[in-house]
This record gives structure tokens, C-alpha cells and sequence, in this order.
């Protein structure tokens, strides 16, 4: 059974919905993709967001908004599974949380989706945190779902990746990746 998540723990998830929808979702997943043992694998998560409290999340869709916590019932949440490092304290999540509710109204940043699939090297280019356009997109007044959980954490104080990445170049499943294996009778 999945712990109740906290204000300021984040989820990750795949989602469906119009047909439109599912094309965004697969060119996430597609352009986020990971290189294992030779062979590209897409990536399991095109979507994430943040629980600020109260039964409400804060996501990206089309610009930064609240939805329910009922959203997507088969998230998978940081409750519990961030490393020690990254957990976020009492006040962390305060800040974490203000953050999620001065982004609202942020808007969506296609221009980011195409740096993170540039970033994750699938479509053949790399680009890092000193290509000079990611810089620029990164710092245009746009969030991307992922982006704005990073940002979040940063309000916190807490530097969710190590490897000197822009915010804008963080994807569902990078975020994905820090979870740690839900533990047995947990």
C-alpha cells in the first residue's frame, strides 16, 4: 500500500486522454528515452506534479494550475522514497509548497520538451546546461511539468540532481529515477 504523500512530496505518471493527449504523452516518453544494455527503452513516466496539501496537487498542463489528488490514481509518489539527502524536512516543505502555489499560472514551455529530448541524446544531439539556447529556454518565464517540481525543490533548498543540469532540463523520468524500490511491507 502507497503512503499518503505529504505536502511537498512529488509523483510521477503516465497519462492518457484524448487522443491528442496520448500523442504528447508518447513523445515524452519517446524523447526521454533510456539507452540499456545497447537498445532505447521509452521512458515509463510522461507527466509530474506535486502535492501541496488539502487533497490538492499542483501540475503543468497548458500552464501551471491545481488539480486533485485523485488525478491520477496510478501515480507514483516520493513518499517514502527519495534518498535521505533529498527527503525533504518540516520546513523544506514549506517552502517547497509556497513555491508550487506562486507558480500558478505559469505557462507551459513546448520549447523545453524539445531540450529535454535533445538532452537525453535520442534524437541524436546532446545538449547540457552550456548550450547557449538551453540556457535561454530555461529562463524564458515557461515550466514544464518536471521543470517546476525541480524548481520547487530548489525553493527548498534542495538539489534534487548533483550534475549541474538546468531545471528545464529535467524530465518525468529523471525525476522517476531518484525513487528509491518501495520497501517490502511498506
Amino acid at each position: 500500500m502507497t503512503p499518503t504523500p505529504q505536502p511537498g512530496d512529488y509523483f510521477v505518471t503516465r497519462t492518457a486522454g484524448p487522443w491528442y493527449d496520448r500523442l504528447a504523452a508518447w513523445a515524452i516518453r519517446w524523447g526521454t528515452a533510456r539507452r540499456i544494455d545497447g537498445r532505447w527503452h521509452n521512458a515509463q513516466y510522461n507527466h509530474a506534479g506535486l502535492y501541496t496539501g488539502d487533497g490538492v496537487i499542483v501540475e503543468a498542463v497548458g500552464r501551471i494550475r491545481y488539480n486533485t489528488l485523485d488525478a491520477y490514481p496510478d501515480a507514483v509518489w516520493s513518499t517514502g522514497r527519495l534518498p535521505a539527502h533529498l527527503a525533504p524536512d518540516p520546513e523544506q516543505r514549506r517552502l517547497i509548497v509556497n513555491k508550487a502555489h506562486d507558480l500558478i499560472g505559469t505557462p507551459y514551455s513546448w520549447l523545453d520538451l524539445l531540450a529535454i529530448g535533445l538532452a537525453q541524446k535520442r534524437a541524436g544531439a546532446h545538449v547540457n546546461s552550456d548550450t547557449w539556447w538551453a540556457r535561454r529556454i530555461n529562463s524564458d518565464g515557461h515550466l514544464l511539468c518536471s521543470q517546476a517540481v525541480d524548481v520547487e525543490y530548489a525553493a527548498g533548498e534542495i538539489a534534487l540532481f548533483d550534475d549541474g543540469r538546468l531545471p528545464g532540463l529535467v524530465s518525468p523520468q529523471d525525476l522517476g529515477d531518484l525513487l528509491l524500490p518501495v520497501q517490502a511491507g511498506a
